[in-house]
């Protein structure tokens, strides 16, 4: 169990802002067996430059434009680590990151993967930080998951024979492809550990598609439909009603629909969403019966307070 490595992939695709501080987050690990594999994925700006400044610090791999998931996959491809993590190439980890999931998964042999506690920031705002409250499940997590993504991939640390059990471990989806992943990977059987430390930062950018709450319940949506269709009996067989999660998702984009000001199309997708039943129904039928009595911009309004009120808690 000595000399155990970590593979640390960072997709980069005109990256040059915030690159060098993510690798240098990478090498300054206190955990002393660590690659840190960069894909530069077809940039046109300087992510190569930067890169090549480590020297054989870093392994650079160029390849043309493919898009995120491919970049990942490819990265996959060259890891010859024990332990794999993704991080993306403006997110950050702690210097002790590796070294406590390390010691994690050597403690918890049951364990095949563990994520921790995440800090989100913005350029907008440095040295501020906060925190969002979310599950931590342990071990079969499948049954939380379905419902939606917990668990930022660069929070994780996951033995690498777990991912090369999935064919493709990243596929191509308009967004949430890292949850797609971690979905596929709970139905493989992967049990989780959770470690209680903040040891990863997310930053956050204005504008980017966890601003855009619509296109965000679309992907949301287009994902479960996809696991729900390929992996009907393993749900099944984990007790868990493909139809209820799917028309769960379903009445969520309803919901955001309706929030931004497209009523009858949310109205529309919550009535489809009632023919099965799922979690909290009844919750989504009152408020597609709200906005047919009050309209967008009251519903609208206590949205957003009640968003606020959580964020201050």
């Amino acid at each position: 169990m000595l000399n155990e490595y970590v593979s640390v992939i960072i997709p980069a695709y005109n990256a040059e802002r915030h690159l060098a501080e993510t690798i240098d987050s990478v090498i300054s690990q206190t955990y002393p067996y660590v690659e840190c594999i960069i894909i530069d994925d077809g940039s046109t700006d300087e992510t190569a430059a930067v890169a090549q400044r480590y020297g054989n610090r870093v392994i650079l791999v160029r390849q043309e434009n493919r898009k995120l998931p491919e970049a990942r996959n490819a990265g996959m491809r060259l890891a010859k680590g024990d332990y794999v993590t993704f991080l993306d190439a403006d997110d950050l980890i702690t210097p002790t990151k590796i070294e406590h999931q390390v010691a994690y998964l050597r403690k918890h042999q049951g364990a095949d993967a563990v994520y921790c506690k995440v800090r989100y920031f913005s350029d907008e705002k440095p040295g501020e930080f906060y925190s969002l409250k979310r599950p931590t499940p342990e071990g079969d997590i499948l049954p939380a998951l379905v419902y939606g993504n917990f668990i930022p991939v660069h929070s994780t640390l996951i033995r690498k024979r777990m991912i090369d059990a999935l064919c493709v471990p990243f596929r191509n989806f308009p967004a949430l492809e890292d949850w797609d992943f971690l979905l596929r990977l709970s139905l493989s059987g992967c049990r989780f550990g959770f470690l209680d430390e903040e040891l990863a930062d997310y930053r956050m950018h204005a504008g980017g598609m966890s601003r855009n709450e619509t296109l965000m319940f679309e992907a949301k949506l287009k994902v479960i439909e996809t696991i729900a269709e390929e992996s009907r009996e393993a749900l099944l067989k984990r007790e868990l009603s493909p139809d209820s999660v799917v028309s769960y998702h379903r009445a969520d984009l309803g919901k955001a629909l309706i929030i931004n000001g497209r009523k009858d199309q949310g109205i529309a997708e919550i009535s489809e969403a009632s023919l099965h039943s799922f979690r909290r129904k009844s919750s989504y039928v009152l408020f597609s019966l709200a906005a047919r009595v009050v309209g967008t911009g009251l519903l609208r309004c206590i949205h957003h307070l009640t968003n606020s009120c959580r964020k201050r808690q």
